[in-house]
């Protein structure tokens, strides 16, 4: 993973490796069209004891929404198509760009991050206990998704426990 100064980038990917939340990142995102940013800032936020309203999630949803569409997209797109064509005489050429377009996404996931950290400050959010607002936050994305509360729980509990699993402190 490209390195980041920002909190929510480092928050982000060590979240994103813990066990069960990249599968349930990927469902909400190829099923449900979820930002997988967006669910991530949503734990992050709520971590951090602060509840976003739906007008908070819609503002940052369209503050980051251009950049999420005009160019981590195409460069996903690019990505997995390149995985899913049969060229074999140009296997490691397609690999390498393939790989290049990998690393391009998760350097522009990156800057997402950054915009969506700095978007923090200017939300007007209300102070919540820190697990019930990281819960809270994602409930109201998925919610703002369409996905009903049933097919949510699964990846909000793997989620609410990746987060957690990042956020404890360290065994002695």
């Amino acid at each position: 993973m490209p390195h980041s100064t920002t909190d929510f980038w480092q928050f982000a990917n060590q979240v994103y490796e813990q066990p069960g939340v990249a599968a349930a990142c990927l469902w909400l995102q190829d099923r449900h069209g979820a930002d997988v940013m967006v669910v991530l800032f949503c734990l992050w936020a709520g971590h951090r004891a602060v509840l976003l309203s739906g007008d908070d999630l819609d503002r940052l949803r369209r503050h980051v929404g251009a950049w999420r569409d005009g160019v981590i997209q195409p460069l996903r797109a690019a990505r997995r198509w390149l995985k899913q064509q049969p060229y074999t005489e140009l296997r490691d050429g397609a690999e390498a760009l393939r790989a290049a377009l990998k690393d391009s996404e998760l350097r522009a996931e990156a800057l997402q991050a950054r915009l969506m950290e700095q978007r923090l400050a200017s939300l007007d959010p209300t102070a919540a206990p820190a697990g019930d607002a990281a819960a809270a936050n994602l409930r109201g994305y998925l919610t703002a998704l369409g996905i009903p509360p049933s097919a949510g729980q699964v990846p909000l509990t793997a989620l609410c426990a990746g987060a957690r699993a990042v956020l404890a402190p360290p065994r002695r």
